[in-house]
């Protein structure tokens, strides 16, 4: 009774077209995870919407932006150690090492964000 029912509403086509959505969607999923554990190697810092540094997440170091920002980089990770601006929100912002992590400063006018990163995905999210 089930076989019947099976072939009565269900073609071979559709058993293709089934196959072929899962796949997608498999393949989809295994795209995306990838892109969000995978470790990026430079770090792209913009005042005024213009690319001031491009930094490297390989060696710890300390970076003095022109805007007053000072940025520290360690173990691949990267976040604001200090900034002139008054309510310190970037400050307070912890580390950032994914694709998808984003660090603003609205008075300094800086984003900071990690290479790989869809620019135009921080402004829907």
């Amino acid at each position: 009774m089930y076989k019947k029912f099976l072939q009565k509403f269900i073609t071979k086509t559709d058993i293709g077209l089934i196959i072929i959505i899962i796949f997608i969607a498999f393949v989809s999923g295994f795209l995306i995870f990838q892109q969000k554990n995978s470790s990026p190697n430079f770090a792209i810092c913009k005042i005024n919407g213009k690319v001031v540094k491009k930094i490297s997440l390989n060696s710890d170091k300390i970076i003095n932006l022109e805007n007053g920002m000072q940025l520290e980089i360690k173990n691949g990770k990267i976040r604001v150690v200090s900034s002139n601006c008054a309510e310190q929100i970037c400050v307070k912002h912890s580390w950032i090492s994914n694709l998808s992590d984003i660090i603003v400063c609205a008075p300094n006018r800086c984003i900071i964000y990690l290479e790989g990163y869809n620019q135009t995905e921080y402004i829907t999210k």
